[in-house]
């Protein structure tokens, strides 16, 4: 009986020992295994271009015209563009005006009130009643007027109708008559040595006559060296 019962015993052993060993392990196999939240997957290809193209996208960034300069380039082509010009936007301070082997961009003229006139017109000198009152006036007859020339100075004074005479004198403390001078009359006067002379025009009693003063001074303010007679008979000195 005794050597019959010890091959089942053997058997029941052996048994024992591998379910033993199958419930040690179970552990071991759940750690090697972890959850599906804690798989620490590498990037796929997709991520790292998403992530590479970021990176293209901060470098490539282009300089606005506010003025933020990328460290990479600090004087930036779009400052040089012709929309960027024109509207006054002027690269960073260290940068050149003009980048090398380019023409400078022309800056819109804005109209001026010297310009020419749209009709292609020359500027023409303002005549003298734009810019002066009439020094005195005298009424025209037929056209024409008398000068009479008063020399108050002590001096030989110089004078010339032009287009009409040559110079002629007129001595000191005398005087002159030009008659019958078609308007305009253009009249010029001088003293020796350049001396400063006051003219004083004013109506004559006589109509048709002007009567014309001529003075010393020493207030350059003064000083006329020329006269006109208009055809309306206003008379102004320069």
């Amino acid at each position: 009986m005794i050597r019959q019962n010890q091959p089942i015993k053997k058997t029941i052993g052996l048994m024992g020992a591998i379910c033993g060993s199958l419930i040690i392990g179970l552990p071991a196999l759940a750690q090697m295994n972890p959850t599906p939240g804690n798989i620490n997957q590498a990037p796929d290809s997709n991520d790292r271009m998403m992530q590479n193209t970021g990176d293209r996208d901060t470098i490539n960034q282009s300089v606005q015209p506010t003025g933020r300069v990328s460290p990479l380039n600090p004087c930036p082509s779009v400052f040089y563009e012709p929309q960027h010009v024109q509207r006054g936007i002027r690269p960073p301070e260290g940068c050149p005006d003009v980048l090398p082997g380019t023409q400078p961009v022309q800056q819109p003229v804005s109209p001026s009130s010297n310009a020419i006139p749209e009709s292609g017109g020359q500027e023409t000198t303002p005549a003298p009643e734009q810019l002066q009152s009439p020094a005195s006036r005298v009424i025209p007859m037929n056209g024409m007027v008398s000068v009479k020339l008063v020399n108050q100075t002590g001096d030989p004074i110089t004078y010339q109708v032009i287009g009409d005479t040559t110079q002629r004198q007129l001595q000191g403390r005398s005087d002159a008559t030009l008659e019958g001078l078609k308007t305009p009359v253009n009249i010029t006067f001088q003293r020796p040595n350049g001396a400063l002379l006051r003219v004083v025009p004013q109506a004559s009693s006589e109509p048709g006559v002007l009567e014309v003063n001529l003075q010393e001074t020493t207030d350059l303010s003064v000083d006329k060296n020329a006269m006109t007679i208009q055809e309306s008979g206003s008379v102004f000195l320069n």
